[in-house]
């Protein structure tokens, strides 16, 4: 039980350690090295966590990194790592082929991924058109938010796009993610 404690828990903190390292050159351009520094590791851990925290000083929060692809990518596979198990996890560096995986891991990872996928296609088509959210965005940005809000939407509740602003069918869409994600628990 104590090398299962410890190998989780350093698993946690070297993924957030990445996470880290990852988003730091994405803040240090935009902010004072400290508040770079800040803004990575509380992200990173934020992301890995869901916590869908964000402590960004510019009004909108995540919004504001709408258009950076960098910073989106990272925190959403942060998300999507962090959602999974340490089970899974494990089958994904040690075994490294899917057909080796756990029966767990198979279904876990198919259901993720195929969930991801298909929030993403329905999230571009529905808010792409949107004048509130998505409309004015080019091509590359819609597909990134697209992807970031079904990874995020999940299980994390970071958000690049106002809420209030989304289609009915929209927000439909993402309460199923989310009771998809809590049923599976």
């Amino acid at each position: 039980l104590q090398k299962l404690s410890v190998a989780i828990v350093l698993t946690a903190i070297t993924i957030q350690i990445l996470g880290f390292v990852m988003l730091l050159p994405n803040f240090y351009f935009e902010y004072d090295i400290q508040n770079a520094v800040w803004q990575s590791l509380f992200h990173s851990v934020s992301g890995f966590n869901n916590a869908g925290f964000v402590i960004f000083p510019e009004d909108g929060g995540l919004a504001h990194h709408q258009d950076d692809w960098r910073i989106l990518s990272i925190l959403a596979l942060l998300i999507f790592i962090g959602s999974l198990s340490f089970w899974v996890v494990s089958d994904i560096v040690l075994k490294r082929r899917f057909i080796k995986f756990s029966l767990v891991s198979k279904i876990v990872l198919s259901m993720t991924i195929s969930l991801i996928i298909l929030g993403s296609i329905l999230l571009f088509v529905l808010e792409g058109t949107n004048p509130n959210t998505m409309e004015d965005l080019p091509i590359g940005t819609k597909i990134v938010v697209s992807i970031f809000e079904s990874v995020s939407g999940r299980t994390a509740g970071f958000s690049t796009l106002n809420y209030s602003d989304t289609r009915n069918a929209t927000n439909l869409i993402i309460m199923a993610l989310m009771f998809m994600e809590v049923a599976h628990i």
